[in-house]
């Protein structure tokens, strides 16, 4: 690190990624480390966005005692989409919101909407 300098903010650990579409108990294209709570009984639990052969994602729950391993993975989508969304270009945010019953902050709709039209 250079003289003065801030130390990073996070670290990334060395085992990264942690879960991947490999350890998927079944068939999945990629993982995404969505979102990391500790529950009150200690277990981390972790939110994944997983996207299927065909390009679509739905939500799925991994929880862990330690949040490095021993995860044990929803056998199945814990929050799948409706089958019936139109995949159409940089429509993920109203995907996301009609399909699954969730708001996009608006911040992020707005930063989407100057960046992609």
């Amino acid at each position: 690190m250079t003289p003065g300098a801030s130390p990073p903010l996070f670290v990334r650990h060395a085992g990264n990624p942690i879960l991947a579409a490999k350890d998927w108990p079944y068939p999945a294209n990629t993982v995404f480390n969505a979102g990391a709570v500790r529950l009150p009984d200690g277990t981390t639990l972790l939110l994944c966005r997983v996207e299927d052969f065909r390009g679509h994602s739905h939500l799925c729950a991994a929880r862990s005692k330690n949040g490095l391993d021993g995860w044990i993975i929803d056998p199945e989508p814990t929050l799948a989409a409706r089958s019936n969304m139109p995949v159409t270009p940089n429509c993920a945010a109203r995907r996301v919101s009609s399909a699954w019953g969730v708001q996009p902050h608006p911040l992020s709709t707005t930063v989407r909407r100057s960046r992609f039209g």
